[in-house]
């Protein structure tokens, strides 16, 4: 700390800062000194920044004026300017129209507000533009004055005006102003008005070295360029480990991401493999984040809307029961997974909690594997809760519910905070009390309003984790004002981002905004002022590096005006950053191959699952059918709008069922009038549809065009029924079936059988795809063992199998025959071909029985590879696999999944 701040501070006197950011750091210095010096105790320094000074100003005076105005919060502030907007359109239609968000014009004029008040604009008495932002500008702030007067309030940016006039009352002592590149019009006549009350001000110029060090350098790309810094950094303090260094950005928002990876791989590369409290990093950005943008935060706000009144998205829900910070997560959380699988497949995109308390109930009564017990207590208790919320109610009640909310769900978790994630939810509780002060101003909300607003601000709001004691500092060139440093780097000067972009405000005309000398309206006035701060900050370290890159994206990038780089510039090594398994000290092993096609053989006693599929994958991939059949490795189907092609397929399958449960055979198809056959198909439809009422997430219309579909659909297909050449009966629909090849116990259902006159069987399996082919059935291993599986299974004779293409405008019998003619002639759309007549067949089969018994092989042999364990990535005929259910496991990129219908 500099001799005249630390004599100013003995003498008694104030040290007022233009930032927060140097207020903490000549607190530091100066505890830092008391220690030095052997002290064990001392008074805290007078050190704070203008802000919270003009504060402590105001809480001085207040007790001595006779009816204090209430000083507005910033949530306060932007509730009055949206509300008097809001109102301001319907009466200034033709002004403010269109005004998509009069929140976001709410902010905007709030900073223009600001401007008015630091540089002391009468906006009203200035030369005035006819704009229509600049009208509507003067109206609000007229409204809002007049509010102000009538409700007793003042804004904080005027809080100043107020000190002025009562100046005397404030009982101050000297004050040093440090770190100030330039005084607003609004703090010299504060701190005049000080002077003139007898108080002794000093503003205190930089200390500053008198013939600094500087290195010029380029670099490729703005990475490249923070990657030497840090290596920079960390050669400086290998030499001098006490020396304190500063990284400045003018830009440090659009580089911050960059800053901030390249110091954690040159100062800390370990924290790239174990990721710890970005508190303990030994680096400090000043620049904040976004207090929404906080991890611990989005799950707040997520579980928080989750008990909303209205249907939510399904992730919503999702995150709710995933979530480390909900009561026992940590003990349910495999079961939980498992339930959130489940709760994909069967809730809409839009649901509520009540669906979930449900299934949850029936899971933990009979045991399931996702039985979450302590999840259902925590949902009932905040149901409970939930249903206390009243309609409408005030901020601080809604506060209260938040807050209260989220302790029933158990947030933030019972794992160990660190100092990051701790001071992000102190910074949450803080804002539920900055929430309940917009009782002030605001009427009472329904609870998605309030929750919204909660939102906004904590998006709005900039957290900054509490800076420790760190050599090296990343600031911006603002938060650089009154700091000295060892050694600095100043990077990323392009002619893009220094002198920084004008920054005109958007209510004020540009012609006042340039009268009062604003710098930002103004390229001379930039320019000024970025010249003095370039000046102030080559003065502040004895060693200076200055920067620029030369591309952007593979756009070429001019310097910066303000700085002559050299040619050439100086050269600066950038070392590659240690490699992750050398920062874990770990030696590379021999590679070991491991030999992973082939798996434990089918225990006798385990149970088989999958029927026609697990041959059918079998067939496809062998490694596909291990991990999903044995593994249990099963895609994660999401539930969707509207009916997938894997519920339209069943619907159409159950639809069909129902109506031949009625019709039974074909000659009461063939009597039945088509407008009474359409009313039974279109009865069906609605008692198939039920099912998938409450899981698609649509209404009744769009059920009524899916029952229009369907009609068109069987009625088509129940007209080429009735093109068949044989009576027929319908024996069996869905009718479950076993089978036993070289072992394995195959269990599945065969979609319909048919009885011929003379007692041999028809075998129909529906598709409502079109890629369906008889030839397939003569290959080693069949895409669709289905119909080949159904023939094996029975023990009367086949007389022909088919697949019922049941799609609308492509309706078709698409098989094989024995001896006798399908269809009638003439008939299209039965292609059910006598197999003596297929060329293709007899040369491979010769005979029907032939055809059944090359099945038997090729189908025992797939079977006898699932039961050995065969595990090969072996794509069928040797191909690109596009079926793999689980491509993960396969290192497969393509992901398909199988049609089943």
């Amino acid at each position: 700390m500099e001799p005249q701040l630390s004599t100013a501070l003995g003498e008694g006197a104030t040290i007022v800062t233009a930032t927060r950011h140097l207020s903490r750091a000549l607190i530091r210095q100066y505890d830092l000194k008391q220690k030095q010096e052997g002290m064990t105790a001392w008074e805290s320094a007078d050190i704070l920044p203008w802000d919270a000074w003009i504060n402590r100003c105001w809480l001085a005076i207040e007790p001595t004026l006779l009816n204090p105005p209430v000083v507005l919060s910033d949530p306060q502030l932007e509730s009055v300017w949206t509300e008097l907007i809001e109102q301001d359109i319907d009466h200034h239609a033709s002004d403010s129209a269109p005004l998509w968000s009069t929140r976001a014009a709410a902010r905007a004029a709030i900073r223009s507000l600001t401007l008015v008040r630091q540089w002391d604009i009468d906006i009203r008495q200035t030369n005035f533009s006819s704009h229509d932002d600049h009208r509507c500008f003067v109206r609000w702030l007229r409204t809002f004055e007049n509010i102000c007067k009538e409700k007793n309030w003042i804004e904080f940016s005027n809080l100043a005006r107020l000190l002025i006039a009562h100046v005397d009352e404030m009982n101050l002592a000297r004050i040093v102003l440090v770190g100030f590149d330039r005084v607003l019009p609004l703090q010299c006549a504060l701190i005049h008005a000080v002077e003139q009350a007898g108080v002794k001000v000093t503003n205190l110029a930089p200390r500053g070295f008198i013939d600094p060090v500087r290195v010029h350098a380029e670099f490729e790309n703005d990475l490249s360029q923070w990657m030497a810094a840090g290596q920079w950094a960390r050669k400086k303090l290998e030499a001098e480990p006490d020396c304190r260094i500063a990284l400045v950005a003018p830009d440090l928002a659009r580089s911050r991401d960059n800053i901030e990876y390249a110091l954690r791989q040159t100062l800390c590369p370990r924290d790239i493999v174990d990721i710890g409290d970005r508190a303990s990093l030994p680096f400090h950005i000043s620049l904040g984040t976004s207090l929404g943008d906080q991890q611990i935060i989005r799950s707040a706000l997520h579980l928080l809307g989750t008990l909303s009144h209205h249907n939510v998205s399904v992730d919503l829900i999702s995150e709710l029961i995933l979530s480390p910070h909900v009561h026992g997560s940590d003990q349910e959380r495999v079961e939980r997974g498992k339930l959130d699988l489940k709760l994909r497949q069967k809730l809409p995109l839009l649901a509520n909690l009540r669906p979930v308390s449900e299934l949850l109930a029936l899971e933990n009564n009979y045991g399931g594997e996702e039985s979450c017990p302590v999840l259902a207590d925590v949902l009932a208790t905040t149901h409970q809760l939930v249903t206390q919320f009243p309609a409408r109610s005030t901020y601080s009640n809604w506060s209260w519910y938040f807050d209260r909310a989220l302790s029933v769900l158990g947030w933030p978790g019972t794992v160990n905070l660190d100092s990051e994630n701790f001071q992000a939810v102190k910074a949450l509780r803080e804002q539920f009390s900055r929430l309940a002060e917009l009782d002030l101003t605001a009427n009472k909300i329904g609870y998605d309003a309030a929750l919204n607003w909660l939102r906004h601000r904590l998006e709005t709001e900039i957290f900054q984790v509490e800076e420790t004691q760190t050599q090296v500092e990343i600031l911006d060139v603002f938060e650089s004002a009154g700091l000295d440093f060892d050694y600095l780097w100043f990077g990323g000067l392009v002619e893009a981002d220094w002198p920084p972009r004008l920054n005109i405000d958007p209510f004020i005309p540009i012609s006042v905004q340039r009268e009062f000398g604003i710098e930002s309206a103004s390229v001379p006035g930039a320019l000024d002022l970025a010249k003095l701060q370039q000046k102030r900050m080559f003065a502040s370290a004895r060693e200076i590096v200055v920067s620029r890159h030369r591309y952007e994206s593979d756009i070429a990038l001019a310097p910066s005006p303000l700085i002559n780089f050299p040619t050439p510039c100086e050269k600066i090594s950038i070392e590659v950053p240690p490699k992750i398994d050398q920062l874990v000290n770990l030696q590379r092993p021999e590679q070991e191959l491991v030999e992973d096609s082939l798996g434990p053989a089918l225990d006798s006693d385990e149970i088989v699952l999958g029927g026609t599929s697990l041959i059918q994958t079998q067939s496809l991939c062998p490694r596909g059918a291990f991990a999903r059949y044995r593994l249990g490795a099963e895609p994660t189907l999401d539930n969707q709008f509207g009916l997938d092609q894997f519920e339209r397929g069943a619907l159409v399958h159950r639809v069909l069922e129902l109506v031949w449960q009625s019709l039974e055979n074909s000659k009461e198809l063939r009597a039945i009038p088509s407008v009474k056959l359409e009313k039974l198909i279109a009865k069906c439809a609605d008692r198939a549809s039920r099912r998938y009422r409450s899981a698609s997430g649509c209404g009744e219309h769009f059920f009524l065009s899916v029952q229009r579909w369907i009609v068109s659909t069987v009625s088509e297909w129940l007209e080429l029924e009735r093109m068949r050449a044989q009576s027929f009966e319908v024996i069996s629909l869905e009718e479950p079936t076993n089978l036993e090849l070289a072992g394995l116990d195959l269990q599945f259902k065969i979609d319909r059988i048919d009885k011929l006159e003379d007692g041999s069987l028809i075998l129909i399996d529906y598709k409502t795809g079109a890629s369906n082919s008889i030839f397939d059935w003569m290959e080693d291993r069949p895409f669709s063992p289905q119909l080949p599986l159904y023939a094996l299974s029975q023990s009367n004779t086949i007389e022909a199998i088919s697949w019922g293409q049941v799609r609308l405008g492509q309706c078709r019998f698409i098989g094989l025959s024995n001896r006798y003619e399908f269809a009638k002639d003439g008939a299209d759309g039965i292609n059910v071909k006598i197999f003596e007549r297929q060329l293709d067949f007899v040369e491979q089969f010769g005979t029907w029985e032939g055809m059944l018994q090359h099945w038997t092989r090729t189908l025992e042999s797939i079977a006898m590879e699932y039961v050995s364990g065969d595990a090969r990535y072996d794509p069928r005929n040797h191909g690109v696999c596009t079926s793999c259910p689980t491509p993960v496991i396969c290192r497969n990129g393509d992901r398909f999944i199988l049609d089943q219908n």
